[in-house]
Order: C-alpha cells, then structure tokens, then sequence
C-alpha cells in the first residue's frame, strides 16, 4: 500500500447541469477486522509495531462481493440510469484480480476504467483522482462526461458518488 497527493477542483456552474449529481454511502461493519490499523491515538501510541496497516486481501474481495452489485445498481436506478450510461467509473484498487468480478458482476465494461493498481499500487486516497487524470489525459473524458466514482474500504465501506464533468 502507498499513497499520494492530488486534488480535484470544483467550480460552480450555473447551468446545475454539471457537478455531483448524487451520492450515497454503505457499510457492512461486521468485517471492521478485515482491514485494521491498530495504533496510533491512546491505544498503542507509542508501539511502532502497531503503526503498519493489516489487510487481509481474499476477504476483502470476498465482503465487496457478499455486498453484491445491489447497492451500486440501486444507486443508478435512482438517478435513472443504467451501467452503459457512464463514460467513466473510477473504482478503488486493492489489486488487478479483485477488479474482474466486480466490474463483471456491476456490468460495466472494461474500456470504461482504467487498471492504476498494476503499475501505481494501492493509492489509497489518490486512486480516484489518478485514475480522473489518467482518463482526462487518454481522452476518455471531458466536459459533459458523467462519471460514477467508487470508493471501497476496508471495514467495509463503500462510497457512490454520479458525477457530471
């Protein structure tokens, strides 16, 4: 795991058309232990031991996958869309084969994201903002592009967010 720094700029537009059309969280907290940190604050301060995060990667995929595609679906449903309707979906990476199954089970096709775990590794909280840079660049997306940002994490936790460029 590594992480990183990028920022995203938000301007107001007028037009209500473009910005954060939704966005919406979920949490199956029965698997908190699936990725920790066990230190820092009053628990172990001062153990250096205790400063490494712990993550344990099969059962990640393995909770994602129990969580299912339904809240993401429902999340478009809602907004009257469907997975052919994104021109973008930034998804956190954890690893290359955790990607396959969700993207599969989602239906969102393969050229609609860009795999940044294979050469970036886990970027933690700069997975999402990479991968916007990274298609911005390659042209995949621009002014009017409507993007579904996904961000996953450990415990688990999941994060939707519709975003029209």
């Amino acid at each position: 795991m590594s992480d990183g720094g990028a920022a995203v700029l938000l301007e107001a537009d007028e037009s209500c058309q473009r910005g954060i059309q939704a966005a919406t969280f979920h949490a199956l907290s029965r698997h908190w232990n699936i990725g920790t940190l066990p230190g820092g604050g009053t628990v172990a301060a001062h153990d250096p031991d205790m400063t490494y995060f712990d993550m344990d990667g099969s059962s990640l995929q393995r909770a994602f996958l129990e969580l299912g595609p339904e809240p993401i679906t429902t999340f478009l449903r809602q907004q009257r869309r469907k997975p052919t309707d994104l021109d973008f979906v930034a998804i956190h990476q954890v690893s290359v084969p955790f990607l396959p199954p969700i993207l599969e089970r989602l239906g969102v096709p393969a050229d609609r994201t860009i795999v940044t775990v294979a050469d970036h590794g886990n970027l933690a909280s700069v997975t999402l903002p990479l991968q916007l840079e990274l298609a911005r660049r390659r042209g995949m997306i621009g002014p009017g592009s409507l993007v579904l940002l996904i961000g996953l994490a450990g415990g688990i936790s999941l994060g939707l967010m519709a975003v029209r460029l």
